[in-house]
Protein backbone atom coordinates (compact mmCIF):
# COMPACT_ATOMS: atom_id res chain seq x y z
CA UNK A 1 0.00 0.00 0.00
CA UNK A 2 1.35 3.40 -0.91
CA UNK A 3 2.18 5.77 1.88
CA UNK A 4 -0.46 8.36 2.51
CA UNK A 5 1.06 11.85 2.51
CA UNK A 6 0.66 13.63 5.81
CA UNK A 7 -0.61 17.19 5.62
CA UNK A 8 1.02 19.37 8.19
CA UNK A 9 -0.85 22.43 9.36
CA UNK A 10 1.06 25.66 9.51
CA UNK A 11 0.35 27.67 12.63
CA UNK A 12 0.83 31.41 12.59
CA UNK A 13 2.05 32.90 15.81
CA UNK A 14 -0.40 35.57 16.84
CA UNK A 15 1.06 38.97 17.73
CA UNK A 16 -0.40 38.94 21.25
CA UNK A 17 1.48 35.70 22.01
CA UNK A 18 4.87 37.10 21.14
CA UNK A 19 7.18 38.29 23.85
CA UNK A 20 8.42 41.89 23.71
CA UNK A 21 11.94 41.94 22.43
CA UNK A 22 11.74 38.45 20.93
CA UNK A 23 11.01 38.55 17.20
CA UNK A 24 9.44 41.94 17.75
CA UNK A 25 6.95 43.13 15.17
CA UNK A 26 5.56 46.43 13.99
CA UNK A 27 1.96 46.77 15.08
CA UNK A 28 1.30 49.53 12.54
CA UNK A 29 2.98 52.38 10.72
CA UNK A 30 1.64 55.47 9.00
CA UNK A 31 3.34 57.94 6.69
CA UNK A 32 2.25 61.36 7.85
CA UNK A 33 4.56 63.62 5.81
CA UNK A 34 7.41 63.59 3.30
CA UNK A 35 9.92 65.37 5.54
CA UNK A 36 12.13 64.22 8.39
CA UNK A 37 10.42 64.20 11.77
CA UNK A 38 11.75 65.21 15.16
CA UNK A 39 11.11 63.06 18.23
CA UNK A 40 7.42 62.98 19.23
CA UNK A 41 5.74 63.81 22.51
CA UNK A 42 2.93 61.33 23.23
CA UNK A 43 0.17 62.21 25.70
CA UNK A 44 -3.23 60.51 26.14
CA UNK A 45 -3.13 58.71 22.81
CA UNK A 46 -1.97 61.68 20.75
CA UNK A 47 1.49 62.00 19.23
CA UNK A 48 2.63 65.62 18.87
CA UNK A 49 5.45 65.76 16.36
CA UNK A 50 7.10 68.44 14.22
CA UNK A 51 8.80 68.07 10.87
CA UNK A 52 11.84 69.92 9.59
CA UNK A 53 9.72 72.59 7.89
CA UNK A 54 8.15 73.69 11.20
CA UNK A 55 4.79 71.96 10.78
CA UNK A 56 3.51 70.68 14.13
CA UNK A 57 1.11 67.73 13.88
CA UNK A 58 -1.23 66.11 16.39
CA UNK A 59 -1.70 62.50 15.34
CA UNK A 60 -4.23 60.18 17.01
CA UNK A 61 -2.46 56.88 17.69
CA UNK A 62 -5.75 54.99 18.12
CA UNK A 63 -7.62 56.05 14.98
CA UNK A 64 -4.35 56.77 13.11
CA UNK A 65 -5.78 60.01 11.79
CA UNK A 66 -4.44 63.53 11.93
CA UNK A 67 -6.25 65.65 14.51
CA UNK A 68 -4.75 68.98 13.51
CA UNK A 69 -1.65 70.68 12.07
CA UNK A 70 -0.18 74.15 12.50
CA UNK A 71 2.95 76.00 11.44
CA UNK A 72 5.49 77.16 14.04
CA UNK A 73 8.39 79.19 12.72
CA UNK A 74 11.76 77.95 13.95
CA UNK A 75 10.46 74.84 15.70
CA UNK A 76 13.20 72.21 15.89
CA UNK A 77 12.22 70.00 18.83
CA UNK A 78 9.47 67.98 20.41
CA UNK A 79 6.80 70.13 22.09
CA UNK A 80 6.01 70.09 25.80
CA UNK A 81 2.44 69.07 26.69
CA UNK A 82 0.94 69.91 30.08
CA UNK A 83 -2.77 69.19 30.59
CA UNK A 84 -4.64 70.52 27.58
CA UNK A 85 -1.90 72.90 26.46
CA UNK A 86 0.97 72.33 24.02
CA UNK A 87 4.01 74.57 24.51
CA UNK A 88 6.46 75.06 21.65
CA UNK A 89 9.57 77.20 21.29
CA UNK A 90 10.72 78.48 17.92
CA UNK A 91 11.49 82.06 17.06
CA UNK A 92 8.68 82.76 19.55
CA UNK A 93 7.18 80.70 22.37
CA UNK A 94 3.56 79.62 21.83
CA UNK A 95 0.88 77.98 23.92
CA UNK A 96 -1.54 75.97 21.76
CA UNK A 97 -4.77 74.16 22.52
CA UNK A 98 -4.18 70.42 22.58
CA UNK A 99 -7.73 69.97 21.24
CA UNK A 100 -7.48 71.89 17.98
CA UNK A 101 -4.04 73.56 17.82
CA UNK A 102 -5.43 77.07 18.18
CA UNK A 103 -3.11 79.69 19.68
CA UNK A 104 -3.75 80.64 23.30
CA UNK A 105 -0.87 83.05 23.71
CA UNK A 106 2.38 84.02 22.05
CA UNK A 107 5.52 85.24 23.83
CA UNK A 108 7.60 87.13 21.30
CA UNK A 109 11.33 86.72 21.69
CA UNK A 110 12.38 87.09 18.04
CA UNK A 111 15.48 84.94 18.36
CA UNK A 112 17.39 82.71 15.99
CA UNK A 113 17.27 79.54 18.08
CA UNK A 114 15.47 78.24 21.17
CA UNK A 115 16.04 75.18 23.30
CA UNK A 116 13.27 72.72 24.18
CA UNK A 117 11.09 73.84 27.09
CA UNK A 118 11.34 72.52 30.63
CA UNK A 119 8.29 73.08 32.85
CA UNK A 120 8.11 73.32 36.64
CA UNK A 121 5.61 74.91 39.05
CA UNK A 122 3.66 76.75 36.35
CA UNK A 123 6.77 78.17 34.68
CA UNK A 124 8.43 77.50 31.33
CA UNK A 125 12.23 77.48 31.36
CA UNK A 126 14.29 77.62 28.16
CA UNK A 127 17.39 79.15 26.62
CA UNK A 128 17.72 81.17 23.44
CA UNK A 129 20.39 82.58 21.16
CA UNK A 130 20.07 85.60 18.89
CA UNK A 131 21.77 86.37 15.58
CA UNK A 132 24.86 87.57 17.46
CA UNK A 133 25.15 84.32 19.38
CA UNK A 134 24.06 86.00 22.62
CA UNK A 135 22.59 83.45 25.03
CA UNK A 136 19.69 84.25 27.36
CA UNK A 137 18.07 82.10 30.06
CA UNK A 138 14.30 82.60 30.36
CA UNK A 139 11.46 81.90 32.78
CA UNK A 140 7.93 82.53 31.45
CA UNK A 141 4.53 82.18 33.15
CA UNK A 142 2.88 79.10 31.65
CA UNK A 143 -0.69 80.36 32.09
CA UNK A 144 -0.34 83.95 30.92
CA UNK A 145 2.71 83.86 28.67
CA UNK A 146 4.38 86.72 30.55
CA UNK A 147 8.01 87.04 31.49
CA UNK A 148 9.02 86.08 35.03
CA UNK A 149 12.74 86.73 34.52
CA UNK A 150 15.54 86.56 31.99
CA UNK A 151 19.30 86.51 32.36
CA UNK A 152 21.90 87.11 29.69
CA UNK A 153 24.96 84.90 29.91
CA UNK A 154 28.50 85.88 28.84
CA UNK A 155 28.46 84.57 25.28
CA UNK A 156 28.09 86.02 21.82
CA UNK A 157 28.29 89.81 21.79
CA UNK A 158 28.94 89.79 25.56
CA UNK A 159 31.62 87.11 25.34
CA UNK A 160 34.16 85.52 23.06
CA UNK A 161 32.11 82.60 21.68
CA UNK A 162 28.50 82.09 20.53
CA UNK A 163 25.97 80.50 22.84
CA UNK A 164 25.11 76.79 22.69
CA UNK A 165 21.43 77.56 22.36
CA UNK A 166 19.82 74.15 21.94
CA UNK A 167 20.40 72.66 25.41
CA UNK A 168 17.31 72.55 27.67
CA UNK A 169 17.67 73.34 31.37
CA UNK A 170 16.91 71.06 34.31
CA UNK A 171 14.73 72.34 37.15
CA UNK A 172 14.86 70.51 40.49
CA UNK A 173 13.93 71.59 44.03
CA UNK A 174 13.42 75.24 43.13
CA UNK A 175 16.69 75.60 41.20
CA UNK A 176 17.07 75.97 37.42
CA UNK A 177 20.29 74.53 35.97
CA UNK A 178 21.34 75.86 32.56
CA UNK A 179 24.41 74.96 30.51
CA UNK A 180 26.24 76.91 27.83
CA UNK A 181 29.33 75.47 26.16
CA UNK A 182 31.49 74.34 29.10
CA UNK A 183 29.65 76.34 31.80
CA UNK A 184 26.94 75.23 34.22
CA UNK A 185 24.70 77.89 35.80
CA UNK A 186 22.38 77.55 38.79
CA UNK A 187 19.60 80.13 39.28
CA UNK A 188 16.79 80.39 41.80
CA UNK A 189 13.81 79.19 39.75
CA UNK A 190 11.38 81.69 41.29
CA UNK A 191 13.48 84.83 40.99
CA UNK A 192 16.39 84.13 38.66
CA UNK A 193 18.89 85.10 41.34
CA UNK A 194 22.22 83.42 40.57
CA UNK A 195 23.48 80.74 42.94
CA UNK A 196 26.68 79.58 41.27
CA UNK A 197 28.54 79.05 38.01
CA UNK A 198 31.04 76.27 37.28
CA UNK A 199 33.18 75.46 34.24
CA UNK A 200 34.11 71.94 33.16
CA UNK A 201 36.43 70.50 30.51
CA UNK A 202 34.68 70.20 27.16
CA UNK A 203 31.40 71.38 25.67
CA UNK A 204 28.17 70.15 27.29
CA UNK A 205 25.61 69.24 24.61
CA UNK A 206 22.80 67.94 26.81
CA UNK A 207 20.59 68.83 29.76
CA UNK A 208 22.10 68.33 33.21
CA UNK A 209 20.86 65.41 35.30
CA UNK A 210 20.14 66.27 38.93
CA UNK A 211 19.77 63.57 41.57
CA UNK A 212 20.35 63.36 45.32
CA UNK A 213 21.92 66.79 45.60
CA UNK A 214 24.33 66.28 42.70
CA UNK A 215 24.39 67.72 39.19
CA UNK A 216 25.80 65.34 36.57
CA UNK A 217 27.08 66.58 33.20
CA UNK A 218 29.37 65.20 30.50
CA UNK A 219 32.03 67.24 28.78
CA UNK A 220 35.27 65.51 27.90
CA UNK A 221 34.74 63.61 31.15
CA UNK A 222 31.85 62.85 33.48
CA UNK A 223 31.45 65.51 36.18
CA UNK A 224 29.55 65.30 39.46
CA UNK A 225 28.92 68.79 40.83
CA UNK A 226 27.44 69.75 44.18
CA UNK A 227 23.95 71.18 43.71
CA UNK A 228 24.60 73.52 46.66
CA UNK A 229 27.67 75.37 45.41
CA UNK A 230 28.78 73.82 42.10
CA UNK A 231 32.00 72.41 43.50
CA UNK A 232 33.26 69.26 41.80
CA UNK A 233 32.55 66.16 43.88
CA UNK A 234 34.27 63.82 41.43
CA UNK A 235 35.16 63.42 37.78
CA UNK A 236 36.07 60.41 35.69
CA UNK A 237 37.11 59.62 32.13
CA UNK A 238 35.30 57.10 29.96
CA UNK A 239 37.96 55.21 28.01
CA UNK A 240 39.50 57.51 25.40
CA UNK A 241 36.23 58.84 24.04
CA UNK A 242 35.14 62.47 24.11
CA UNK A 243 31.77 61.81 22.47
CA UNK A 244 29.75 62.15 25.67
CA UNK A 245 26.82 63.94 24.08
CA UNK A 246 23.80 62.64 26.03
CA UNK A 247 22.41 63.36 29.48
CA UNK A 248 23.66 60.92 32.11
CA UNK A 249 21.13 58.62 33.76
CA UNK A 250 21.31 57.88 37.48
CA UNK A 251 20.24 54.50 38.81
CA UNK A 252 20.80 53.60 42.47
CA UNK A 253 24.54 54.10 42.99
CA UNK A 254 25.45 54.12 39.30
CA UNK A 255 25.70 56.81 36.63
CA UNK A 256 24.98 55.57 33.10
CA UNK A 257 26.55 57.47 30.20
CA UNK A 258 27.09 56.82 26.51
CA UNK A 259 30.29 57.51 24.68
CA UNK A 260 28.87 57.41 21.16
CA UNK A 261 29.70 53.71 20.75
CA UNK A 262 28.36 51.82 23.77
CA UNK A 263 26.72 52.35 27.14
CA UNK A 264 28.99 52.37 30.16
CA UNK A 265 28.17 52.39 33.89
Amino acid sequence: MADVPVRRRKYRIQPHRRRPGFRAWIAWSERICDRRLFAPTIVDGTAYVADTSGVLMAFDTETRKMRWTTNVRGLDYAPTVIGDTVYVAGTDVLALSANDGSERWRFEIGVTESSPITTADGTLFFKTSDANGQGVCWAVNADAGTERWRIGIPSGKEGEIPSAENVPPAVVDGVAYFVDKEDVYAFEAATGNPRWRTSVDGTINHAPTVANGTVYVCGEQVFALSADDGNTEWTTSVADSTRLAQSPAVMADSVIVTDGRKARA
